[in-house]
């Protein structure tokens, strides 16, 4: 089974006043954390963006396709599941740009015994659902189209509970750090000053 890495990025980081993908983080943008961390586990990647990426190495950057333009992560899986299925992938495995800490463990559940019955996974973590971290078939590509085009509610838990879903639990992850999300630059602030990941430059 071919699996894409796709980094979620598409958002308009309105709380953080500017474009999240480019803070830095220990030097590199956070894309570039990403990036670094699906290669490292031997993912091809790609990400969601309506905005230039910059990164070391190239590539794809996927905008959100005009029939569901800004409607938010799902749009951005939308597109992934397109390139996904285009370039012969079986399933996608998303996660956002804004949480720079992912254990190793995460990769290993998530991926682990997938076959063509395998629809949807979610990740969850003692302070709840995780829906941006989560393994998507190319079968979903038309079902999130209708939903996307058709549905008010366009939040990935709602579609998830209507297809399927299988809920992967991380209880008992001691990575230091792991599923922070940046949201504000508070908790910008508070990521460099508690997982000593302060830029390099400002150090």
């Amino acid at each position: 089974m071919r699996i894409l890495g796709l980094i979620l990025a598409g958002g308009h980081s309105s709380r953080m006043g500017q474009d999240k993908a480019g803070l830095k983080f220990g030097g590199k943008t956070l894309a570039e954390n990403q990036r670094e961390i699906l290669v490292k586990h031997h993912f091809p990647v790609a990400i969601s963006s309506n905005t230039s990426v910059n990164t070391d190495i190239d590539i794809p950057v996927l905008p959100d396709p005009p029939e569901v333009k800004y409607a938010g992560p799902l749009a951005g899986i939308y597109a992934g599941l397109q390139y996904a299925s285009t370039n012969n992938y079986q399933f996608v495995l998303t996660m956002p740009v804004d949480c720079p800490i992912i254990p190793d463990e995460f990769f290993v559940k998530m991926t682990s015994a997938i076959d063509t019955t395998t629809c949807l996974r979610i990740a969850s973590t003692p302070s709840g659902l995780q829906p941006t971290f989560a393994l998507w078939t190319t079968k979903l590509q038309s079902d999130l189209l209708n939903f996307l085009t058709s549905s008010e509610n366009k939040s990935i838990r709602s579609f998830a509970f209507a297809h399927n879903v299988s809920i992967v639990r991380f209880d008992n992850v001691y990575s230091e750090g792991a599923f922070f999300n940046v949201n504000t630059p508070e908790d910008y602030q508070y990521l460099q000053e508690n997982f000593r990941i302060k830029d390099e430059k400002q150090s």
